[in-house]
């Protein structure tokens, strides 16, 4: 279950005359959620080149030095630069690539 599917449970299922309760249930998730699931923000090339390359198998160590060491890298019929993930920390590419839910799409830069 997701924190998101957590929040809708709250919301279908916590009694609304107690106005307290509701709101002490969305803001527990809600803070877990920032701790344990926070979004990583990146543009939808970003996000289909992290797909293509857990779906074909590639482990992250070498997805990371593929795209930040290398001028121009060929993945999957991908072109992959260091520029496309610059401003991405080693911490949100992994958390991206370990629970790709986490990933909220935004507009190219």
């Amino acid at each position: 279950m997701t924190f998101d599917e957590a929040l809708e449970l709250v919301d279908d299922n916590v009694d609304y005359s107690d106005d307290h309760a509701f709101y002490r249930w969305y803001d527990l998730l809600e803070k877990l959620s920032e701790e344990y699931a926070p979004t990583v923000e990146m543009t939808k090339s970003e996000k289909n080149n992290i797909l293509s390359s857990r779906k074909y198998g590639l482990s992250f160590i070498n997805f990371y030095v593929d795209v930040m060491h290398q001028s121009t890298a060929i993945k999957f019929g991908a072109q992959t630069t260091p520029e496309l993930y610059k401003s991405l920390s080693e911490e949100k590419l992994m958390r991206a690539w370990l629970h790709p839910k986490t990933i909220e799409v935004v507009e190219e830069k």
